[in-house]
């Protein structure tokens, strides 16, 4: 069983061998000494001929001595297990922190995200929301929103 270690400091930057840039806020841990994370994470990529920066999320668990495999996910049921549930209501509100943080660093002029899944339900896609509402708050307009051709929803946006 997990157990909260959520604790309210600063968020930290980190750099990726490919540019990108995360935020790691370390959520929960067990009696074996596995640690739950939320990832955020906002990597340089070519969208047609225009550099776009794609933000994503992921739940990553992980253990300080390398006695369990370490794995990451974006499924909210595969995750579930590994966030305790007085940490739950608190994820998104991570997540915007985390994109703020990000986006004041990077400061890129075009964003996009897109779900890992298909026909997803309105309660997950209400977080989608949330990511346009801290951009938006941040100077940024919705470019295009749409479906990509392998069913999923995405959004672009561009810094007004």
């Amino acid at each position: 069983m997990f157990y909260s270690i959520l604790k309210g400091h600063p968020l930290e930057i980190e750099d990726g061998e490919d540019g990108s840039k995360s935020v790691t806020v370390e959520l929960a841990q067990n009696a074996d000494g596995r640690i739950s994370a939320l990832s955020c994470n906002l990597a340089p990529t070519a969208v047609g001929d225009e550099l776009f920066w794609e933000f994503s999320f992921s739940i990553e668990v992980f253990s300080l001595d390398n006695s369990f495999e370490p794995f990451s996910t974006q499924d909210r049921s595969m995750a579930a297990p590994y966030i305790p549930s007085d940490v739950r209501p608190m994820a998104m509100t991570i997540v915007c922190k985390s994109l703020s943080a990000l986006i004041r660093h990077v400061q890129p002029r075009r964003v996009f995200w897109v779900t890992k899944e298909r026909e997803l339900p309105e309660k997950a896609l209400r977080k989608y929301d949330l990511l346009t509402q801290t951009l938006e708050n941040a100077g940024y307009s919705v470019r295009e929103v749409g479906t990509d051709p392998y069913g999923r929803r995405f959004c672009s946006m561009e810094l007004a």
